[in-house]
This record gives structure tokens, sequence and C-alpha cells, in this order.
């Protein structure tokens, strides 16, 4: 069965596999009913053993725009009645309507509201995000080396990723590929990429004259000095919107961030404190096939 996910969801189960290293946090789990033994999906499961039990708490997610009826918590409550759920605990966006809070309560059911989690106003990521694009650059990197020919004459060689570079007593001092490693980890050139990438198709180039002496090994089997090293940056841009998921928990506001781009989805992951430095991570999901 494929798994069924959305933002607040994934939010939930990020937030839960922070907490602690000693539980064991799945998303979209199957859990075994106990009298039928049919599959039941789960949004999150965490597990976790204590003095040789398992201790199994279900989460279940709800993001919509009005608040969860006590039809919900009653449909819940049934469907975990058999399964190996140890506490069930249900997450809602937009809150719970006051039956079904009641009813939750009965049931020992503990819920979570995000409906009267307003966004305060140091949370600045979170709000700069809402309704807003990301703006998606991918580079590649290709580089030539400029040489001085045996005969004294220049010439320029291309794709020459696999090239190193040797000083003059014939020690290797380093490499093409360290080169663009270096370029390509630059925060001054993910600075200038952003700031000028156009969006579409888009060309730059930097170039190298080596410090000292550098020579290469050209194609022929001569080692030749190297007079100047380029290293050219195609980039795709594209400016795609955000969609945002927010929870605040505790003292911290807690967001994932998601954008649609041509090579997959993009995911931010963020978490601000009013007296703390925000914490910023980030990922590229592939489109699959």
């Amino acid at each position: 069965m494929p798994q069924r996910s959305n933002l607040f969801q994934k939010l939930v189960f990020l937030i839960h596999r922070s907490l602690s290293t000693e539980w064991e946090v799945t998303e979209s789990e199957m859990l075994i009913d106990l009298i039928s033994g049919q599959s039941r999906e789960v949004d999150i499961v965490a597990k976790r053993t204590v003095i040789g039990h398992q201790i199994v708490l279900s989460i279940e997610c709800q993001d919509r725009n009005r608040p969860a009826d006590v039809t919900w918590v009653e449909s819940l409550a049934k469907k975990h009645e058999h399964l190996p759920t140890s506490k069930l605990v249900l997450w809602s966006r937009s809150g719970f309507t006051r039956q079904a809070s009641l009813k939750a309560t009965v049931l020992k059911i503990d819920t979570v509201s995000q409906a009267q989690a307003t966004i305060p106003m140091w949370a600045q990521l979170a709000r700069e995000l809402m309704g807003g694009y990301v703006l998606h650059v991918a580079p590649s990197y290709k580089a030539f080396v400029d040489v001085v020919m045996p005969d004294g004459s220049f010439k320029r060689f291309e794709s020459v990723e696999d090239w190193r570079f040797f000083d003059a007593n014939g020690v290797e001092v380093g490499s093409v590929a360290a080169l663009i490693r270096y370029i390509a980890n630059s925060e001054e050139t993910r600075n200038v990429l952003l700031d000028n990438a156009p969006l579409g198709l888009g060309e730059f180039w930097t170039q190298l004259a080596p410090p000292q002496p550098w020579f290469v090994d050209v194609p022929d089997g001569q080692r030749c000095l190297a007079n100047r090293i380029g290293v050219g940056i195609d980039t795709a841009s594209e400016k795609s919107p955000v969609a945002i998921a927010s929870a605040v928990t505790g003292e911290s506001v807690v967001s994932l961030a998601s954008s649609a781009v041509q090579l997959g989805t993009l995911e931010f992951l963020i978490e601000e404190g009013e007296h703390s430095h925000h914490k910023v991570s980030s990922r590229l999901i592939p489109k699959k096939g």
C-alpha cells in the first residue's frame, strides 16, 4: 500500500523524531489488528521498549480548515481498539469541537490543537514563507585548462575534470575536481548565483591563475605549464510557490516548507525560538522514475 501523507503530518512526524533518540519514530506505519489480522495504516508511530515491554505511541493527524469533530475522534478510537497502541494522540491543525474534546478525554485520548497557536512576531522565517516563493538554482560545472605547450604555443583542453596539478618538483598540489568542489561549496558562489542567475537557463564562469607554477599532464603524455584554469557554471533556475505548515511547541515554532521544482520537491525544516538562533535544514527529494 502506498504511503499517504501531507505537510502537516510530516511536520508532526519530524517534531516527534527530534524529541528523543530513545524512541523509534516512523511515518505511515502499518499496524496489525490483533483480532482481524488486518493491516491498518497509522500516521505516525513511536515505539520504545521499557523493562522488556514495548510501548507504542500512535499519532493521527488532521489537516483541515475546520475543527476535528466527535465523529473523527470516535472513528479513530474504534480503529485503534484492537491495534497494539499503548497511547493514542490526535493532532488537529484547526483544533477540536467541544464535543470532540470531551469524548477524547473520556476515552483517555490525548489531543494536540494548533488552532490557537498563532505564529509569534519573532518567528520571522515562518511568517516570510507564508504565501511566498522559493528561488531554486540548479548549477552544473565544467572546466577547462589553458596550457603552455613545449613549443611555447597556448592550447585549451576541455573535459578535464579528472586532471591533477603538480608543482615544479612533480609533487601533486591539487586537482580540477577539488577546485570544482571548492567553488561549488563556496558561500560566495551561492550568493552570486542566487542574486544573478536568470529564470530559465544561465551561464557563468570563473577563472584561476595558479599562485605558483603548476603543471598538468596533457593527453599525449607531456607535462606542461598550466597558464589558466576556468570553471563554467550552467544554471537552471525557477521560482516556485511555497506551502508551509507550522506548529508551536513549547517556546519554539517548528515549520516545514515545501516547494515543487523540476528536479523534485524542496523541503525546509525550520526551528525558531524567541531567544535562540534559528535552525534551518533542507533537502531535495528527487522525482521518482
